[in-house]
């Protein structure tokens, strides 16, 4: 006969009455979500002061710079007055001289081909120095590599001489050129201004940009 072992088989084991039980309920996980959130917080604030911090040195580099252009400014703008101030006295002192300014020879320089350009010059020679000067308006800056370079022409010099080569500043409106012309009178002198290689060439090479009449 068969034995019922139903009856003698032992129940499932059930925990103890007082063995810990994993959290189910929200609340537990509250803490952990608040670090996680202050972490994160801490991590944003970090982030944007340090952005922060690089904005202040950037503006700070900024206004460095300002200042420093700021400060090139007034010394160009009073050397500007300087310059004029001694123009103003040289000018002065011509008219004050019985020779007054009969002993300067002017002689202007334009395009020789757009006439509607805003470049000039005005080439000048003091007959009793035997010096001259080049003054220039509105001519563009040039590469690295090009150089403006103002050439004589005369019954001497038929072929060109060289008196000065000369650049032109970005932020000049007004250039000064000195040259020296050893002879009587340049009543005869015919003065171009040409584009040519960086240092100047020996003979004039380039196109002209500004001559005179």
């Amino acid at each position: 006969m068969k034995e019922d072992t139903s009856a003698t088989k032992a129940p499932p084991d059930t925990p103890p009455a007082n063995s810990p039980v994993a959290p189910t309920s929200p609340l537990a996980w509250l803490p952990w979500s608040a670090a996680a959130g202050f972490a994160l917080l801490a991590s944003l604030l970090l982030a944007a002061y340090l952005a922060l911090r690089a904005e202040i040195g950037v503006l700070r580099d900024q206004a460095e710079l300002a200042e420093i252009q700021g400060k090139t400014l007034r010394q160009q703008i009073e050397a500007d007055q300087i310059l004029s101030a001694r123009r103003l006295t040289d000018l002065r002192s011509d008219l004050q001289n019985p020779r007054g300014l009969g002993r300067l020879e002017f002689s202007p320089l334009v395009s020789p081909t757009n006439g509607a350009s805003a470049s000039l010059a005005v080439a000048v020679w003091d007959t009793d120095s035997q010096a001259g000067e080049l003054v220039v308006w509105a001519l563009p800056t040039l590469p690295p590599d090009k150089s403006y370079q103002l050439w004589l022409f005369d019954s001497a010099h038929p072929y060109g001489a060289s008196l000065a080569v000369f650049a032109v500043d970005s932020g000049a409106a007004e250039i000064l050129v000195p040259f020296k012309l050893n002879r009587a009178s340049a009543s005869d002198a015919r003065y171009k201004v040409v584009l040519e290689r960086r240092g100047g060439a020996p003979v004039p090479e380039g196109p002209v940009v500004l001559a005179s009449h």
